[in-house]
């Protein structure tokens, strides 16, 4: 369950309040219509993506980008605009411990390669999946997810079992003049 439609008992026992879950769902979907700039159900291509895995806090995740950025901008992997940068999210900080989060740092390529060390090939498959657009600064995407969450959930949509949550940057957040990232989030979708 997410932990915006749970309250903690005298007991130390998690009771929903669906009162206060109803609300949070209302106040994200509001939220959402002010800073998407697309939410849609789009049939995605494959895409494959050279990445690098990062354990801990999806915020501190900035090492593993500059590790593998170092990595493939000599074998001439970084064609920007064409490449993308991504993030892979195997666990979700909503129900793990912070230490025990697995993401990983990407980029999108054109074609499989030899990789060597902690890199690796994730090939993500085609699909249907709920795409949100947003540009927002970095302290907004823990709501940005949310208001994903509550959009499957308003309009009744079943997400794919065991599928990767993933983001495609389209643009250095970190460059622009309000640190705003361009980002494109993904829900696979059954």
């Amino acid at each position: 369950l997410s932990k915006i439609c749970q309250t903690e008992s005298k007991k130390g026992k998690t009771i929903i309040s669906f009162d206060q879950y109803f609300r949070s769902i209302e106040k994200l979907l509001i939220w959402m219509k002010e800073k998407t700039k697309k939410i849609a159900v789009e049939s995605t291509p494959e895409m494959l993506v050279l990445c690098t895995r990062h354990h801990g806090n999806f915020g501190e995740i900035g090492n593993a980008y500059e590790k593998l950025m170092n990595w493939a901008a000599p074998k001439g992997l970084l064609n920007f605009p064409k490449t993308k940068m991504t993030s892979l999210y195997l666990t979700s900080p909503k129900i793990t411990e912070e230490d025990k989060l697995i993401s990983y740092a990407g980029l999108t390529i054109d074609e499989e390669i030899k990789v060597e060390d902690t890199y690796e090939i994730k090939k993500i498959s085609a699909g249907k999946r709920l795409v949100g657009e947003f540009e927002i600064p970095k302290d907004d995407f823990e709501e940005a997810w949310d208001s994903m969450l509550a959009y499957v959930q308003e309009k009744e949509l079943t997400m794919a079992p065991n599928s990767l949550f993933y983001e495609v940057y389209h643009n250095d957040g970190t460059q622009h003049p309000e640190q705003l990232f361009h980002v494109s989030m993904y829900i696979p979708l059954h």
